[in-house]
């Protein structure tokens, strides 16, 4: 099949893989047959996992919005700009053994702790990942979205734990409460950060029968505002389609067919640049808006200078008369990558 034939194809880019819709291309039928197979296996109930799809999901919202903070600091530190805010991820955990549900923990404590990092520390957004330890303890993955030392996050932690009786033991033991019960890292390359972040957010204990491992209740959550994000995306793009897939065939990008996607493995940002600028314009300018919209931050005139010059570099682009083919089979399905496959 080719793209030529079909009308409306959508390609996603993400920082290193470009994802080729299939199915959603096809006839009406088709994508009615996924929705309704979706509707069929969605779970009614939270299980104490994070299905592959919820990654998916996961995934999408923080890959545009640490996308979004990447563009808007680089525009920043071109205009010689303080950065107003800083992305930090942080992981909370219990001092003395879990006495309370899931429910009451998340409730009592956690809600309480971002109530408080947006009144005393300016956070705007929030994205927060529960999952249990081997001692059967409730623990927290938090992303906010202002910087905030790990001495003050401990102590606003300690002294909710204080107030729902989880520094008692601690107390009598060691007489004195600044448990070492949070660990901060401020988040800077982007990729490498999405992958570290996810390595946590998405991981499910090896043993799906062990119930000690399950959370009870919600085991992740985020802003509102959070989860309308979504990675840019285009159109149909059949120039750019055909170069992947040309560039796949010299092995200089890496490709994995699946029946519903096509993902092309390769740096966005440089291939993009290199070889369709006007692009590389478009997902800047885009992410350049979310940040605004999000933050009611202006960077209008700064973010003029990189598209300009970019402009006038349009004329480097290479893919704008060639045809995609989406037979995209020479490759072993050996190397089909599952997980766009659920």
């Amino acid at each position: 099949m080719y793209l030529s034939e079909i009308s409306t194809a959508r390609m996603t880019f993400y920082h290193d893989y470009i994802v080729v819709s299939k199915e959603a291309l096809k006839s009406g039928s088709a994508t009615h047959k996924k929705k309704e197979i979706m509707l069929k296996n969605q779970r009614k109930t939270y299980n104490g996992y994070m299905s592959p799809s919820t990654v998916r999901k996961v995934r999408t919202i923080l890959t545009a919005w640490l996308t979004a903070f990447e563009k808007y600091n680089a525009l920043s530190d071109l205009a010689l700009i303080k950065r107003q805010r800083k992305l930090t991820f942080a992981t909370l955990t219990l001092s003395q053994d879990q006495f309370t549900t899931d429910k009451q923990v998340k409730r009592d404590m956690l809600n309480r702790l971002i109530v408080e990092l947006k009144r005393l520390h300016g956070v705007k957004y929030y994205f927060w990942r529960a999952e249990k330890q081997k001692n059967g303890r409730i623990h927290f993955h938090l992303m906010i979205d202002s910087y905030v030392s790990n001495r003050d996050l401990q102590s606003l932690w300690n002294n909710i734990q204080q107030d729902n009786g989880y520094m008692e033991k601690f107390f009598q033991e060691f007489h004195r409460y600044n448990a070492p019960s949070t660990d901060i890292r401020q988040i800077s390359d982007t990729v490498n950060s999405i992958n570290y972040i996810m390595k946590y957010v998405s991981k499910n204990p090896d043993c799906m029968e062990n119930e000690n491992m399950k959370v009870e209740g919600r085991i992740w959550g985020c802003s509102d505002e959070l989860k309308k994000l979504k990675p840019y995306d285009t159109g149909e793009q059949q120039g750019l389609g055909k170069l992947l897939y040309a560039k796949s065939k010299k092995g200089e990008v890496t490709l994995f067919d699946s029946d519903h996607f096509a993902i092309f493995r390769v740096d966005v940002n440089r291939f993009l640049k290199t070889y369709a600028p006007m692009h590389y314009t478009q997902l800047n300018r885009y992410y350049n808006d979310m940040y605004e919209t999000l933050y009611n931050s202006k960077h209008q005139q700064v973010a003029r200078v990189p598209e300009m010059a970019l402009l006038r570099s349009s004329k480097k682009e290479q893919c704008t008369q060639l045809d995609l083919p989406f037979d995209l089979n020479p490759f072993d399905r050996s190397m089909v990558s599952h997980h766009f496959d659920d």
